[in-house]
C-alpha cells in the first residue's frame, strides 16, 4: 500500500493497494485524506477483516456504502447538476462510477466490477 505523488493538478495523490489479483487505485486532491484512507485499509487488514476482491474495500466499508442514508444521498437530481460547474460534475460522475459496483448485487449474468466501471466511465 502506498501513496504516490503524480503529476496532476486536480488530484496529485494516488493511493494504490492490492486486493486479490488486481491493483486498486484511488486519487485524492490532498495527502491527508489519502493517508487517512490508507490507515483505514491498514487497520482493517491488521484486524483480519475480509476484503471484497473485486472492489478492494473491507466488508465493513461496503456495508456502510449500502446503508439507506448513503443511498438517499446518492440520488442526484438533474437540476442540481445543471447548477454545478463542469469539474464538479466530472467529480460526481467519477465518484458514482467508483461506488456503483459496490452497490450492485451480484446477479447471474452481471458484468464484472471492472467492466461495469469502464462502461460507466465511457
Amino acid at each position: 500500500m502506498s501513496v504516490r505523488n503524480q503529476p496532476s493538478k486536480s488530484s496529485p495523490f494516488q493511493l494504490r493497494w492490492k486486493g486479490g489479483p488486481e491493483v486498486h487505485r484511488l486519487v485524492f486532491a490532498n495527502k491527508t485524506p489519502a493517508d487517512g484512507h490508507r490507515s483505514r485499509l491498514m487497520s482493517a487488514q491488521h484486524k483480519g477483516k475480509r476484503f471484497n476482491t473485486e472492489i478492494g474495500l473491507p466488508a465493513s466499508e461496503l456495508r456502510t456504502l449500502d446503508s439507506p442514508l448513503v443511498r438517499a444521498r446518492l440520488r442526484v437530481r438533474p437540476d442540481e447538476l445543471s447548477q454545478c460547474c463542469g469539474k464538479h460534475r466530472v467529480g460526481i460522475a467519477g465518484n458514482l462510477t467508483n461506488i456503483t459496483p459496490a452497490l450492485t448485487t451480484s446477479q447471474k449474468g452481471a458484468p464484472e466490477a471492472r467492466t461495469l466501471r469502464l462502461s460507466l466511465r465511457n
